[in-house]
């Protein structure tokens, strides 16, 4: 078959002081058979004239605003890749991205996925190598998921996809995932095929003001990211259905990130919490059991301190519950001295 084409399909909306950097990132590849492909989902500010000036180095789709995953949809439809990698327009690749994912991709596999340097407005490091490592090299993601309702997953840009896997999951609902569509990839990628790891930081996410990473944790923001988790949740078991895999009941119970996000959702979002019957303290416990019955991506530093945290959450008055929820997700609303002690339980 000779060497794959890679497609890197950029989804652009209203970030165009970091789209040069986005797309020059792509094309500086340095892996010789990649097409790049930016779709503009309706922006109003510079997008379009930047994508516009790269000519016909690149496959430009405008259309009309219609939210992350449509961009995916588009990208997809007019690419030609044998694997896909989906980029946001406020992070990059590292030029060996796409030879590392040549190099790791075998039959069979579904996706490869590899860590993600978490930098700054102005592209100043903050953490290195910084998502999901998975515990166990080469663990299969499928059994973990319907194990534990998790696994070491990605956000979008720290994935490369097989096309043919693509090809069967694909179209992305649209209504249901204005944003975040990696929840819909990463509940369905994985029993299509094998999740290969790679353990190095090929691409960086920029935390910035106007991110989903920097989120300003409102109460409409908390109701929302558990909103997402209840949709990952919902896909396992509809792609665990689909290829006749047997789901445990109550699966999410066994996830602690969802836990995490209901009990943050029923003390911080109560008016918007759709479980009006649940009891703080049984969250709370259950998260804990989960958190070190999962074996993946988390030291024990870091499960002592969210054990912490899930305690802390469900037993003090809802003012400070609130506070330690928004120092818990938001990175840049963290005091100095706490932003010090995350970075040492790393």
């Amino acid at each position: 078959m000779g060497d794959p084409l890679i497609s890197i399909i950029i989804s652009s909306y209203n970030y165009a002081r970091y789209l040069k950097q986005t797309i020059d990132s792509a094309l500086g590849q340095t892996y010789p058979k990649v097409e790049v492909i930016v779709v503009d989902d309706g922006s109003r500010d510079g997008s379009p004239e930047v994508i516009k000036s790269y000519g016909q180095r690149i496959i430009a789709i405008l259309k009309e605003n219609g939210g992350q995953a449509s961009s995916l949809n588009a990208g997809f439809a007019g690419s030609h890749g044998d694997i896909v990698i989906f980029l946001d327009s406020d992070d990059f690749l590292l030029p060996w991205a796409a030879e590392r994912v040549v190099l790791a991709a075998g039959p069979g596999t579904a996706k490869v996925q590899y860590l993600l340097d978490l930098v700054g407005d102005q592209g100043d490091l903050l953490a290195t190598g910084r998502q999901a490592r998975p515990t166990f090299w080469g663990e299969d993601a499928r059994r973990v998921l319907l194990t534990y309702g998790l696994y070491a997953s990605q956000p979008t840009g720290g994935n490369a996809f097989a096309r043919w896997v693509l090809d069967r999951v694909l179209p992305i609902p649209e209504k249901e995932f204005p944003t975040c569509p990696d929840a819909y990839l990463n509940a369905t990628t994985p029993f299509e095929g094998t999740v290969v790891y790679i353990d190095e930081s090929l691409a960086a996410c920029r935390l910035h003001a106007s991110n989903h990473s920097s989120w300003a944790w409102d109460i409409k923001a908390v109701s929302t990211d558990f909103e997402y988790q209840c949709k990952f949740q919902n896909y396992v078991a509809l792609a665990a259905t689909k290829h006749g895999f047997s789901r445990p009941k109550h699966l999410e119970f066994r996830n602690y990130l969802y836990l995490r996000s209901r009990l943050a959702c029923l003390r911080f979002a109560t008016d918007r919490h759709p479980y009006p019957g649940d009891w703080s303290i049984a969250i709370a416990l259950r998260g804990v059991l989960a958190l070190w019955q999962w074996w993946g991506a988390v030291n024990w530093r870091k499960r002592m301190a969210w054990s912490v945290w899930f305690v802390l959450a469900a037993i003090t008055p809802k003012a400070i519950a609130s506070r330690l929820t928004i120092w818990f997700y938001n990175f840049r609303a963290r005091p100095p001295i706490l932003r010090k002690l995350a970075a040492l339980i790393r």
